[in-house]
Parts: C-alpha cells; structure tokens; sequence
C-alpha cells in the first residue's frame, strides 16, 4: 500500500497541478461573477503554460524559503528571464539564474528544431529529430535562454559575478537532450524534488508569498494519498 507521506512521483505531480488550477480557476471565476470554471478541454490547451507559471511560484517560494532574495519574470524587450536569485552567506554571495521549463505533458524535447531545418518547413516541436538537429537545436536554446547579450548584460549590471545557470523541468522524454543541456553547465533540477522539500524541510524562513499556494499543493498532495490507499 502506498503511503501519503511517499516521495512525489510524476503522475501524483501533475494531478496535484492539475487539481490546484481547477481550484484557483473556481475562485477566479467567483471572484468574477462567473458560473462554474474553465472545461477541462480548455484547461488542456492552456495547460503547460499555466503550469510554468505555478511552478515558477514553487520554485521562487522554494528558494524565499532557503534565504534567497528573487526577482521572477524579468523583462527584457521580448525575451524574459524567468528567475533570478541570491543569498548571502557566512562565506561567500550566491548568485542563481532559474529558467523553469515544466509542462504536465510529458513532452518529447525541451529545444527546438534547429533555424536552418524550420526555414525548411520542418515543425518546430516536430519529436523527429537526427542526432545533429538535436545537438544544434539545444546549442541554439541555451543560448536563447541563457546567452543572449541582453540577457547577459543585464544579470552583469545587477551582480559582476558568476552566476550558476539552472534549468527545472518535470517531464521530459529525451534524456540525450537533457545530458546535452548539462554539457553546457547547466544544473538541472526537478520539480517533485522541489515539492518534497516544501513539504518535508525545515528551511530558514518558513514561508513567503507562495506559502498559500504551496499548502494547496500539499493539501492536493494528501487527497490523492487517500485516494491511493
């Protein structure tokens, strides 16, 4: 028999998101005057990037919670970093550079088809990919995310430091592409991880603006435990 006090796995994951935008897409509408919320063939549509957008609050929340101070959803023209992130220690400054890539879907790849191949008429998600579209593709996504001189500059001005690059994800098929993601020095990160710690660790602070949002979770979390036993 399964146990409610179990680390998270995907499936439990995505049922928990997927049950706390049901819950905020009621109150939402309440708050407008609006019967009922939103079918759930509208959720599907809409679905990964409004769980980006949650998961972007757990991983702030997460990070609030160790110390860090953040900055989420960074403008820059029409690119935007998602998260950024420092703490001060006995020793040293930490200086962290978030990006948060988690869909409910398990999905086949987190880059794109490279430029070249799309100017072709090849689908930009298309799952179909060689082995040296894949490599060029994730080269030309860690630098849209990570390298761009915009983005650069302006992490620059904030802090002339080194600054860690970090990706968290969810559920991805392609784990070449994640290995790939990783030669480049990015630290991936996973979402249930992040989950299990708000709910098991005891942290420095222990909550901050996401903490409502973190008990929903965590309330979801301990329905579907029941519902499993």
């Amino acid at each position: 028999m399964g146990s409610s006090s179990s680390p998270p796995t995907r499936a439990r994951t995505e049922s928990v998101a997927y049950s706390a935008f049901r819950l905020i897409s009621r109150n939402d509408a309440r708050d407008h005057d609006v019967a009922g919320y939103p079918p759930e063939e509208d959720f599907h549509q809409n679905r990964d990037t409004s769980m980006a957008l949650l998961a972007e609050e757990l991983v702030e929340e997460w990070l609030n919670r160790q110390g860090y101070f953040t900055i989420r959803g960074v403008k820059i023209g029409v690119d935007e970093i998602d998260i950024l992130a420092t703490r001060f220690t006995a020793d040293r400054i930490e200086y962290r550079h978030l990006e948060v890539q988690a869909s409910m879907r398990p999905v086949s790849y987190i880059s794109r088809v490279p430029k070249e191949a799309q100017k072709k008429g090849r689908a930009a998600n298309s799952a179909k990919r060689t082995k040296e579209e894949l490599e060029v593709g994730v080269k030309e996504w860690v630098e849209k995310k990570y390298k761009k001189p915009r983005k650069v500059q302006l992490i620059k001005s904030l802090a002339p430091a080194t600054w860690s690059s970090e990706l968290v994800i969810n559920n991805v098929k392609s784990q070449e592409e994640i290995a790939l993601i990783e030669r480049y020095g990015i630290r991936i990160i996973r979402l249930p991880e992040i989950l299990d710690a708000l709910k098991r660790q005891r942290f420095v602070v222990q909550s901050a603006a996401g903490a409502d949002f973190v008990d929903l979770v965590n309330m979801g979390a301990g329905e579907i435990g029941k519902q499993s036993k």
